[in-house]
């Protein structure tokens, strides 16, 4: 058993810049999980000089310890220093050999050197909004499990769009962290980010954005997911206050300014909307639509259309009544002119999915037909379709 002695702090340590150094009393945590911390937190903000201290401090205490053994190999990865960090590897895989943070290292080592490009072709696809490709690379190149906390941050946040199971996972794996680095900055916007994909007006996440804009290192990032939450917010449930309040923490922003007047623009026009007869009429054709009473919702959205032909969402009421109608072909015309004109491209998957669903059954449909003459053409056209996974519309 290891002795859980007194931990000395030492100045570097209370330099990190972006938070004081983790306030537990000595006696009440254990040298590693103290240097541990200190270092995920210095990681995390690329102050590899005070990595390196705290990663020393803990070798003098325990020179064998298979924790330090890793951090000492990753840190030189991420510095760049291939010799030491290819010496430091072959001494932690001498020591222990069969410890599941040893291919973790040798994945990362890869990524970095020979498998650069693929990674930067993942974040190439991000950027693009191609996750599911983006996701494959990560877990090829990472079949042991992420290997630092960006990497593991930004493979959480993709998988949390994929499906619910994957964001569930995605918020306790982050809650974790949180508990795990209580004082870390990176894990607590994290899982704010990804809790705002799904309720960008959770109060909770909200309230972290408005913390770290006190924190001159997480302030811009804090800044970015802020903004990307407001706009997501459905304009009927945004308030004033929630606008003001990010005004507020960044007045000198020139970003934030625009989006401030964005925000507050759309919430005007959309005061102003709900006294418009033709977005009532858009309303009544949803419930019509909700009522399976699709005559009465499509006079509804053509109403709405020859008032408002730029709405996108009078499309999308549109092509569902043709999906209902089983005009497939019409329903996809309607989905694709809705995408189109929509400015917002959170939205596009929400697109994207009705016009798989309407192209799937159209398939189908089709199938069903050609089916009663020819299978073996029928059999083909079902197998044309098994790529696509229609969701209920």
């Amino acid at each position: 058993m290891r002795n859980h002695r007194t931990i000395f702090l030492f100045p570097s340590i209370f330099l990190i810049g972006i938070a004081a150094a983790i306030p537990l009393p000595a006696e009440t945590i254990k040298p590693e999980d103290f240097f541990k911390q200190q270092i995920v937190l210095a990681e995390s903000n690329y102050r590899y000089d005070i990595a390196q201290a705290a990663l020393e401090h803990w070798l003098a205490i325990d020179k064998s310890n298979p924790e330090a053994l890793f951090f000492q190999a990753r840190l030189n990865i991420l510095q760049g220093d291939n010799d030491s960090a290819k010496k430091n590897i072959i001494h932690f895989e001498t020591q222990y050999t069969n410890h599941p943070e040893l291919n973790k290292l040798k994945t990362l080592f890869e990524t970095f050197g020979s498998k650069k490009l693929q990674l930067q072709q993942a974040h190439f696809l991000i950027g693009n909004r191609r996750y599911d490709e983006a996701i494959a690379i990560y877990e090829s190149l990472f079949p042991y499990g992420m290997p630092t906390t960006a990497i593991e941050i930004d493979y959480l946040t993709l998988i949390a769009k994929r499906s619910v199971v994957d964001f569930d996972h995605a918020v306790q794996l982050l809650k974790e962290r949180n508990i795990q680095y209580p004082n870390n900055p990176e894990f607590k916007l994290a899982l704010a980010s990804v809790i705002s994909q799904k309720t960008p007006d959770d109060k909770a996440s909200l309230s972290v954005y408005e913390q770290l804009s006190h924190d001159d290192v997480y302030k811009s990032k804090a800044a970015t997911a802020w903004k990307s939450a407001l706009s997501n917010i459905p304009v009927e449930k945004l308030t004033t206050q929630e606008i003001d309040d990010l005004a507020r923490a960044y007045p000198k922003d020139l970003s934030v300014k625009t989006k401030v007047v964005e925000l507050k623009n759309a919430l005007a026009n959309y005061q102003q909307m709900i006294s418009d007869p033709a977005y009532q009429a858009m309303l009544k054709g949803f419930e019509f639509l909700k009522a399976n009473k699709i005559d009465l919702a499509e006079q509804k959205f053509t109403y709405v259309k020859n008032v408002h032909p730029d709405n996108p969402q009078v499309y999308n009421g549109l092509g569902r009544v043709r999906m209902n109608q089983s005009k497939y072909a019409e329903a996809i015309a309607f989905f694709q002119q809705g995408k189109k004109i929509d400015s917002n491209r959170n939205n596009d998957d929400e697109w994207d999915s009705l016009i798989s669903t309407s192209q799937y059954w159209m398939l189908i449909n089709r199938a069903g037909k050609v089916a009663e003459t020819n299978q073996a053409v029928a059999m083909a056209m079902y197998k044309k379709v098994i790529h696509l996974n229609p969701k209920e519309v």
